[in-house]
């Protein structure tokens, strides 16, 4: 699984912002956590007794697995809370706790050196695990949204890749939707067309977030056709594209 790097997401309504709420869930004792409650500005509450009654409302929940059994820790979460971000500290972390991070995106590991887990690796572990939890979940919301439009969407990410399809906008363009997600938005457009929506449409959505105008749709036999669009401009550089006027059904 390849691990989320820990970094500060632009505000937006479900990334990580300075202003962003996080509260935590702390399961251990470690100067670690007194430090990540002064210096990261989360919500960090102690519990000693069992997990679950603690799980309501939580972003995250930190383990520290020299001070509890670590995998019934983490069994008690997920019965309860399978994608709630957890973070297993640890110095020696067990052939069980590795398998369970590696196994799970909603899991990680702070390795403890001589003077424990800093507030700074801690902080950023939790961070990027809660960004990507809201991140999914708005991806979700988005994608049940788009589904209930006639017209075909597609959100398409700062990186230029599809990261949401909903199956009008896979129809029309005579694609897979699961083929399309990760894939470059340029591969629905001739190459021709793909440059001149790059340097006019997308140009006056990052100044004005908002295009609306005709485009030439390229369907993977290589036919095209004609389609009125629609691109909205995202917070965090991603854009939604609308294809209208949808086909008769």
């Amino acid at each position: 699984m390849t691990r989320m790097e820990p970094s500060k997401l632009s505000a937006t309504d479900d990334g990580l912002s300075a202003e962003s709420h996080v509260s935590v869930l702390s399961a251990g004792d470690d100067d670690a956590v007194d430090a990540l409650v002064e210096n990261s500005g989360f919500d960090v509450r102690p519990v000693s007794g069992d997990l679950g009654d603690g799980l309501d409302d939580v972003d995250c929940v930190v383990v520290d697995c020299d001070s509890r059994d670590p995998l019934d820790a983490l069994s008690t979460v997920r019965e309860q809370a399978p994608t709630v971000p957890v973070v297993m500290m640890a110095s020696s972390p067990s052939a069980g706790v590795l398998d369970a991070v590696t196994d799970s995106e909603w899991t990680d590991l702070a390795h403890k050196g001589d003077a424990g887990v800093t507030a700074t690796l801690l902080a950023g572990r939790v961070e990027a695990l809660v960004a990507h939890r809201r991140a999914a979940a708005h991806a979700r919301r988005t994608g049940a949204a788009l589904e209930e439009t006639r017209c075909g969407a597609a959100v398409v990410d700062p990186d230029g890749r599809f990261s949401v399809v909903d199956r009008s906008f896979a129809r029309r363009v005579g694609r897979d939707r699961e083929t399309l997600q990760g894939r470059d938005w340029r591969t629905c457009f001739p190459s021709a067309e793909a440059d001149r929506l790059e340097s006019t449409a997308l140009e006056r959505v990052r100044d004005d977030w908002r295009w609306t105008g005709g485009c030439v749709v390229e369907q993977p036999d290589g036919d095209t056709f004609y389609a009125r669009a629609r691109i909205v401009g995202l917070e965090d550089g991603s854009f939604v594209v609308v294809l209208t006027d949808p086909p008769d059904e």
